[in-house]
């Protein structure tokens, strides 16, 4: 069965691959992106959050058109080799949403029901936790670099909950010192959850200061996406190069970010036994702000 589209619910981009994108769709889509193509991009401004950029773009300039245009908050990439099996995919799980604003990483079947759930008030907790994730992740028959992955992930994102999300008024980070245990006050939690769905391994971090922002998010990606030497920068948000790596290895990756309250971040890992497989994914990324 060829994808259909439901009316305002995709928007597609390609400046290189339009042909091939014209191939791979019905009459209906290709309408659609007809029109699309012929739209100045000053156009993208008055798209309101229920818009999916569908891309053949590269990933840094799929990025860049996230930092351009902030109402984009849905990346959903094709692969050149198999097109029409991706468009496939983007569109019957967007036809499959039941309301237009729901999200289409979290709407996805089946449901991510949490194996572990833990919560951690200071930062030395973390290593038995990642641990734990990379035995865990032996279990799950994957390629054999798989469980370091898993847990350089785990890694990444737990240090940025707990000495990057601690901020002072000035939006610096209160521990500069990762190598100093970080006791958080006022009982406040960082929660961390994992699980297997079937086809993908997921964790989830959330910490509870909501410090980061999506265009923090984007200025981290766009330092080291698409470079062959990365330059690690340290500052407000972090070095970056840590995100670009979850970037790079995620099939999905999802970030909610609620101001002043709590930043989540959802990473899900295709499972395979080969690595050239779980290499060949290019990252679906979606930001909801709060």
């Amino acid at each position: 069965m060829e994808p259909k589209l439901e009316e305002d619910m995709v928007i597609l981009y390609s400046a290189e691959n339009f042909k091939d994108f014209l191939h791979a769709l019905d009459s209906q889509l290709e309408q659609k992106a007809f029109l699309f193509s012929t739209l100045r991009e000053e156009k993208l401004k008055n798209l309101d959050e229920r818009a999916a950029f569908v891309t053949g773009l590269t990933d840094r300039e799929n990025i860049k058109k996230m930092g351009e245009f902030e109402n984009l908050n849905l990346l959903l990439p094709v692969r050149g080799e198999s097109i029409e099996k991706d468009l496939k995919n983007h569109v019957d799980h967007l036809n499959n949403k039941s309301r237009p604003y729901e999200s289409y990483i979290l709407n996805q079947k089946p449901s991510l029901i949490p194996e572990f759930s833990l919560q951690m008030n200071q930062s030395n907790q973390r290593w038995k936790v990642i641990e734990d994730l990379g035995t865990y992740a032996k279990t799950r028959d994957c390629f054999e670099d798989f469980p370091e992955i898993c847990m350089t992930i785990a890694s990444e994102l737990l240090t940025n909950a707990f000495y990057n999300a601690p901020q002072n008024k000035f939006g610096r980070a209160l521990v500069e010192d990762r190598t100093k245990n970080v006791l958080l006050e006022d009982s406040k939690t960082v929660f961390f959850e994992y699980g297997d769905d079937g086809q993908f391994v997921w964790l989830k971090v959330k910490d509870p200061y909501g410090t980061f922002s999506r265009k923090a998010l984007v200025s981290n990606l766009m330092r080291s996406i698409g470079q062959d030497k990365v330059q690690v920068r340290f500052g407000e948000g972090g070095a970056g190069i840590g995100l670009f790596m979850v970037f790079n290895w995620a099939s999905q990756l999802l970030f909610e970010f609620e101001p002043e309250k709590q930043t989540s971040v959802l990473v899900k890992l295709l499972k395979s036994k080969r690595r050239k497989i779980f290499d060949s994914e290019r990252t679906i990324l979606e930001v909801i702000q709060k």
